[in-house]
């Protein structure tokens, strides 16, 4: 039997996916099973993953009952998930990045000091490559322990370095998702909610390949400046409206919540649907923060503004956000 299950989701990688195949093959002090779905590409993805398959005994990697049907990132993960709730743990995979040899390794030796009927969730830093794998940048490390209701606010937990084990797979199953979110926020989010276990390894445990191309990309590789500038430019309006899907869903599996957080997800709900001022009244909120003093103050100023964009230029009559 294999200590993890990777999930893999598919989606016109051939370009790249041939090296995180071998980053799989390359693991040391984990025995792995791979199951994966192909998300309706046309490149010629499953194929190179058949072949991949070829070379390994027989049930080592396996193709989803569900796989070629176009799902998108989130139900598709969703997908594999269902299929691996037996597993004793699971690695979800993106296709176009490598892994670190001990990747799987440390993940399995930290979730092991924790009681299994927990839901825990391993998750890492990660060093952000250009498509040629050159280093361009690295996550950052964090200011302040992942949980809840900083969890509602920040996603510490890149899905690509995510490993769970069975409890947390079951309870991410049997709640609720967000009508419409990002798969790995909305895990760390829940996992936080339950009142369970989220331990961050700060060692990078892979490459996290930047093609312009990724499903979504990394922000730490640009400057301050520039993320300040992008979160003034897009305005509160998306950040606002994850936040307003996530305390939804919280919502609908106010059951599930550890003590204390379904009473604090209603304050919160109650607040940013208030005036100005109780949105601001969040701030303190203790933990209601993101993880460095920028990012809090362009929280603040979210909160303050609500849904319309932070600055805007006048060219002429019409009005442009920036």
């Amino acid at each position: 039997m294999s200590d993890v299950t990777i999930l893999l989701s598919t989606f016109n990688g051939l370009r790249h996916l041939s090296a995180q195949l071998d980053s799989f093959a390359a693991q040391t002090g984990a025995r792995w099973r791979l199951l994966w779905r192909d998300d309706g590409s046309s490149d010629g993805t499953p194929d190179a993953i058949d072949r991949f398959a070829s070379a390994l005994p027989a049930g080592r990697v396996v193709r989803s009952s569900g796989s070629g049907v176009h799902l998108g990132v989130f139900d598709s993960f969703l997908a594999l998930l269902d299929e691996a709730s037996d597993a004793p743990a699971v690695a979800l995979a993106d296709q176009d990045d490598v892994w670190l040899p001990e990747k799987l390794a440390r993940a399995l030796d930290a979730l092991a000091a924790v009681d299994p009927e927990m839901p825990a969730l391993y998750c890492s830093g990660l060093t952000v490559v250009d498509q040629d794998l050159r280093p361009i940048g690295a996550s950052l490390p964090l200011r302040h322990d992942p949980g809840f209701p900083g969890a509602l606010l920040q996603n510490i937990a890149s899905g690509c370095t995510m490993v769970l084990n069975q409890a947390a797979v079951r309870a991410v199953l049997k709640a609720a998702r967000p009508h419409h979110g990002v798969h790995d926020w909305w895990i760390y989010l829940l996992v936080t909610a339950i009142g369970g276990e989220v331990l961050f390894d700060p060692a990078p445990s892979m490459l996290y390949r930047q093609h312009g191309g990724n499903a979504i990309g990394a922000s730490w590789s640009r400057s301050v400046f520039k993320r300040v500038a992008g979160a003034f430019r897009r305005g509160a309006g998306p950040y606002n409206a994850m936040l307003q899907q996530h305390l939804d869903a919280l919502r609908r599996n106010e059951a599930m919540l550890a003590p204390g957080v379904a009473t604090a997800v209603r304050r919160i709900e109650a607040g940013f649907a208030g005036p100005w001022w109780r949105r601001a009244g969040l701030l303190l909120i203790p933990g209601f923060r993101r993880q460095t003093p920028i990012q809090t103050v362009v929280l603040a100023l979210w909160m303050l503004r609500g849904s319309g964009p932070l600055v805007r230029r006048w060219s002429g009559s019409r009005a442009e956000s920036v």
